[in-house]
């Protein structure tokens, strides 16, 4: 592997796949960031994160709580996240 390039050779080492690129790669990460980005901050209904944001409350009330040494309420941190 080389900048802008990779080679992809066989137990023999005999070249089987060159892959090069000019300008930079796409980054797989950065698009996957930016979905995820997107999908959090959508108002609309049709997001799958929805229905994680009540498991989310629950932790981050189990952290609240462990900190501050009193109870928290999920049902509260969830209505912020909403």
């Amino acid at each position: 592997m080389t900048k802008g390039s990779v080679k992809r050779l066989d137990l023999n080492g005999v070249e089987i796949e060159n892959l090069s690129r000019v300008g930079s790669w796409p980054s797989a990460a950065v698009e996957q960031v930016d979905y995820f980005c997107d999908l959090i901050t959508s108002s609309s209904k049709e997001n799958p994160f929805m229905d994680h944001f009540k498991h989310q409350a629950f932790v981050e009330a189990c952290y609240l709580s462990d900190k501050s040494k009193k109870a928290e309420n999920p049902k509260e941190i969830y209505r912020k996240l909403k």
